[in-house]
């Protein structure tokens, strides 16, 4: 059977056919099973593997990264905290002008 065959026996393309063959050809039947696609997965490094100094390295990166956090959430606590102060100043400020036109 050659490739024309194949392409309007199956219904698809010569490209993907001449493909396949080629393939087969250079590395044998492995080279046409599906392939593992998306990112490799992570390899996990186990507490035991790493010395004291990786160690106290990571421990030292954790507590960066805790104190980023909740630094944070301090300045966010702080913004808004002052946004409703400014709020409330100024409905007051307003009430007392608005109350100072009434009179």
């Amino acid at each position: 059977m050659d490739y024309k065959e194949a392409v309007n026996l199956n219904g698809i393309k010569y490209a993907l056919v001449y493909q396949w063959v080629q393939k087969y050809i250079s590395d044998g039947p492995d080279a046409l099973r599906p392939k593992k696609r998306g990112p490799n997965k992570k390899h996990l490094i186990t507490e035991d593997s790493l010395s004291e100094i990786d160690k106290l390295k990571l421990e030292l990166e954790h507590e960066r990264q805790l104190r980023e956090r909740a630094e944070l959430r301090l300045e966010i606590h702080k913004k808004k905290r002052n946004s409703k102060r400014s709020f409330a100043f100024k409905n007051k400020v307003g009430v007392k002008l608005f109350n100072r036109r009434l009179l």
